[in-house]
């Protein structure tokens, strides 16, 4: 009887986990010291702003007006042509949240600042939530959030009285909604309808939404929620539009109509992605991976080459994946003359989170980049270490359910569906036998050849692992056989 004993590891394989361990930890290191210090900085600046009663960033005015024009009961959405000339550019939510800070400690931005850090300390937690939920590994939530918290774009613009921000986090959270599925599908709808009045922009979140419910199947959750929320949109728009006597879009619209320039989208593009770049490249390599691969399970399905279980694998990143190529194509409207950078806060927040993904898929592997070299030099199985392997003889009762009934092992976590494959191949054939076969017997037949009895099939009790027979040397089919 063979012993059964570890198999040592690879020089290659030590010397290789060593190398990643280490660049893993000197980039922990410098990334935490970095984030720190941006997120220092961070705090130091929203005490000063919010403590400043001066205009820091163009835009900060014409909201407070508009607080203050709520705040009187009066409408800000006007005709800009007559005095004070001044046109109301963003939708309500805001202002109406600042008015109330405008009614209570009179005409000052210190309200609507410290609804912008808020704000922003939502995003962050809503971030860190959303990678918790979907991401394995522990410290993929905390890369996420405070690589946000401290991007230069936050720290610039985190503490302004501005409506970004506050339209990033309902959009997230409204994502959030649609990720819980189920009855959080009306609070959703909701959501991304606020996020849009915040800030008439932000439609991504709502696109993503019904894309990523259409794409896993909920084909009739995937238009309720499109016609709702476009029903509560063009509801609010058309009594905004007759209250203000059709200033409303003329104000929101016509008035934000500017002249498109490429060289000022490559600008901003540029200011972004160098002032920050890895939750962008990060961000871009997750995205791709996981349309990669929802693409790649709806062509199985389509060809009938896998099951049903592919279609969960990528439930919950596919929402964020393209929330992210949504929101960089409404980053392009950024080209407009006038446009700053704070076109590029929420790609930045969907970059976060697919970082988040992307830390983990990279971990992964890197780490069985050794078991990779191991295997080609003919060790067999590769990341397992030192674990014993299994007996060639005699596999494991998991192994052995598998080729029972799935046809095989396993193949990147899930049961590969080959026997099932079979088995409809040969259901194929014998019906399409029993169409090819003559439809009448004549008596002779049935005396010469007797139909057969069906029996009843056995209740069906659902798929169980077939229990271990206990293994005793010399006894049963098993024996004389080497171990």
């Amino acid at each position: 009887m063979k012993q059964v004993t570890a198999r040592p590891q690879s020089a290659a394989r030590s010397a290789g986990l060593r190398v990643w361990n280490a660049a893993r930890l000197l980039l922990l290191v410098v990334a935490a010291t970095l984030m720190a210090r941006n997120i220092a900085l961070l705090g130091d600046r929203c005490r000063w702003v919010v403590a400043c009663p001066y205009e820091n960033e163009y835009g900060e005015g014409i909201l407070l007006w508009n607080a203050g024009m709520f705040a009187q009961g009066r409408s800000p959405y006007h005709d800009y042509n007559h005095y004070p000339f001044v046109a109301a550019t963003y939708p309500p939510v805001y202002p109406l949240a600042a008015a109330v800070g405008v009614k209570l400690f009179g005409v000052s931005m210190a309200f609507g600042r410290v609804l912008s850090c808020l704000a922003t300390l939502a995003v962050v937690g809503l971030i860190w939530v959303i990678v918790r939920r979907t991401v394995r590994a522990r410290a993929s939530p905390w890369l996420g959030s405070a690589l946000f918290l401290a991007a230069p774009i936050v720290l610039w613009w985190a503490p302004l009285m501005r409506v970004e921000m506050a339209a990033v986090a309902v959009g997230l959270a409204g994502l959030y909604c649609v990720l819980r599925g189920g009855r959080w599908l009306l609070p959703a709808v909701v959501l991304l309808a606020v996020a849009v009045y915040t800030r008439q922009s932000a439609v991504a979140a709502a696109a993503a939404a019904v894309v990523y419910l259409a794409w896993i199947g909920r084909r009739r959750s995937a238009a309720l929620v499109a016609i709702s929320w476009a029903v509560l949109v063009l509801g609010v728009f058309a009594v905004m539009q007759v209250s203000s006597h059709g200033w409303f879009y003329r104000n929101l619209v016509v008035a934000n109509w500017n002249l498109w320039v490429p060289a000022g989208l490559w600008r901003l593009w540029k200011a972004a992605f160098l002032s920050w770049p890895l939750p962008f490249l990060m961000g871009a390599i997750g995205a791709a991976v996981v349309l990669v691969d929802a693409g790649i399970a709806a062509f199985r399905r389509q060809s009938h080459r896998s099951d049903h279980a592919d279609r969960s694998a990528v439930r919950p990143l596919l929402l964020f994946g393209l929330y992210f190529v949504f929101a960089m194509a409404a980053s392009l409207t950024a080209g407009k003359i006038g446009a700053n950078i704070n076109y590029m806060i929420e790609p930045l927040a969907a970059a976060c989170i697919m970082t988040g993904f992307a830390y983990d898929w990279l971990a992964g592997r890197l780490a069985s980049w050794p078991g990779r070299l191991d295997r080609r030099r003919g060790h067999p199985g590769g990341f397992s270490g030192g674990a014993p392997r299994q007996s060639a003889e005699r596999p494991s009762a998991h192994r052995r359910h598998a080729r029972e009934h799935h046809g095989g092992g396993r193949r990147r976590g899930r049961l590969h569906p080959r026997g099932e494959r079979r088995r409809a191949v040969r259901r194929h054939r014998a019906a399409a036998a029993r169409r090819e076969a003559p439809a009448a017997r004549s008596a002779q037949d049935d005396v010469a050849f007797p139909r057969r009895r069906l029996e009843p099939a056995p209740p069906d009790r659902g798929h169980r692992t077939p229990p271990v027979r206990p293994y005793h040397p010399g006894v049963g089919p098993d024996r004389g056989r080497d171990r």
